[in-house]
């Protein structure tokens, strides 16, 4: 392997860290966001998002990683069958489950999303709200 090679191997590799660290870290904080427009609120921004959630990115980020920690042996099965050279009936299969498994996944994680925005935004705001507007 040539001195270019390894360094570009290394880049790649540092690259791909970076976005795995995002996916892990960023992703969830951000993806609060989501629950809040879906029910139409104008007023929540990611500035307002990101305060919010700020001491729970290692809460989120286990939360979705756990979500979605059931897909792993499905994958690991998925990737095994396919590289063995699968008839047309084990890739149609796989495929199917495959989607299925991953649609119910997706389900969950947005109900985790939607808790955590209840949880850290909704209340947060009616925490505030009581202070500047007593009853």
């Amino acid at each position: 392997m040539t001195h270019e090679q390894l360094m570009a191997f290394l880049g790649n590799l540092g690259m791909l860290w970076i976005g795995i660290i995002a996916m892990i870290f960023l992703a969830p904080r951000l993806s609060i966001i989501l629950p809040a427009k879906a029910v139409g609120s104008t007023d929540i921004t990611i500035r307002k998002i990101w305060h919010a959630s700020r001491g729970q990115t290692w809460r989120l980020a286990l939360g979705s990683l756990l979500t979605y920690l059931p897909f792993l042996p499905l994958v690991a099965v998925y990737y095994a069958v396919s590289s063995a050279g699968p008839t047309q009936f084990d890739f149609a299969f796989f495929n199917a489950l495959y989607y299925f498994v991953s649609m119910i996944l997706n389900i969950i994680f947005v109900g985790f999303i939607s808790f955590a925005y209840r949880h850290l935004v909704e209340q947060d705001s009616r925490r505030l709200a009581s202070v500047f507007l007593p009853t």
